[in-house]
């Protein structure tokens, strides 16, 4: 592959260039309770070319080799066309090219493990809340995804990485009367397929929770010190935060890019949020901590 990526970027006329290609395979398993309704594999690949012409910083993707030739003509002609239409030229700070290869230590590859027993073991973590006599429906869900990509730039620069995640999530809905209870579950990674087994007993808490909630009290309207569900916590995280650091953003408000800046102090200081992406088989990672909390944990 590296040298089919690299024949295509001596297809480029331009100050700098590189190709990023991607290759993903996905498996897809759905039940609406009991009932099977969707289980299919696919899968889907293409190229992102992105070049640096006169100041002009333009990219085109394509989904086949034979228009390689044809996307580096267009991206060097938007290249062009943008610097002279007034756009800001672009300078590239200068990065010793990287020659390197990564593919995750894998507890049993999803990809070896056949469909049938993918689909049995879903169905069976399904079962398990099915079987509570609370239990009304599900939604169980189950996806592998494996990403094969390269990357090649004209400065030198060859990187493969593969990531390969499994999961498996859902809902639980009970009921008893008029009430209904919903609760979520959520089993996955990055390691392998042996993440997804083992994990009856979790479900089972999982059910044991949702059905308890039909005899919880009502909550009186007011204020509460509360503990937040972690996947909620994450889901308030990446709204308040992760958008507002995405780079497009960055570039075009300034304001924002001051507010942004490393080492600036967001929201409340009694909160401290950690992105550790080196997390190991997971997908990202991360953590929150208080200093009450903090305060607790030390005495």
């Amino acid at each position: 592959m590296f040298d089919q990526l690299q024949k295509m970027l001596r297809l480029v006329r331009a100050d700098y260039a590189d190709l990023r290609y991607e290759l993903m395979r996905e498996t897809k398993i759905d039940f609406g309770g009991r009932e099977l309704t969707g289980l299919s594999a696919s899968s889907t690949d293409g190229y992102v070319l992105r070049v640096l012409k006169n100041g002009g910083w333009s990219s085109v993707a394509f989904t086949k080799p034979e228009d390689a030739e044809p996307a580096a003509r267009s991206a060097v002609e938007n290249a062009e066309l943008l610097v002279q239409g007034g756009a800001r030229p672009v300078r590239l700070a200068h990065i010793p090219p990287v020659q390197d290869e990564f593919r995750p230590a894998l507890k049993e590859d999803p990809r070896t493990v056949p469909t049938e027993a993918k689909l049995d073991l879903v169905r069976r973590y399904n079962d398990i809340a099915l079987d509570h006599s609370k239990v009304v429906t599900t939604s169980t869900r189950y996806r592998d995804i494996s990403r094969d990509k390269f990357f090649v730039s004209t400065e030198g620069a060859r990187l493969r990485e593969e990531l390969i995640t499994v999961l498996l999530t859902g809902q639980i809905v009970a009921r008893e009367g008029n009430l209904t209870q919903t609760i979520m579950f959520f089993f996955g990674g990055s390691e392998g397929f042996a993440r997804l087994r083992g994990r009856e007993a979790e479900l089972a808490e999982r059910v044991k929770i949702c059905v308890d909630l039909l005899r919880a009290e009502p909550v009186t309207g007011g204020e509460y010190r509360a503990v937040l569900d972690p996947s909620l916590a994450g889901v308030f995280t990446h709204e308040a935060f992760r958008h507002y650091s995405e780079a497009d953003i960055i570039e075009d408000m300034p304001t924002l890019r001051e507010k942004m800046r490393i080492g600036a102090e967001l929201g409340s200081n009694v909160l401290s949020i950690t992105d550790d992406p080196t997390r190991p088989d997971q997908i990202g990672g991360t953590a929150m901590t208080t200093k009450a909390w903090r305060r607790g944990r030390s005495r």
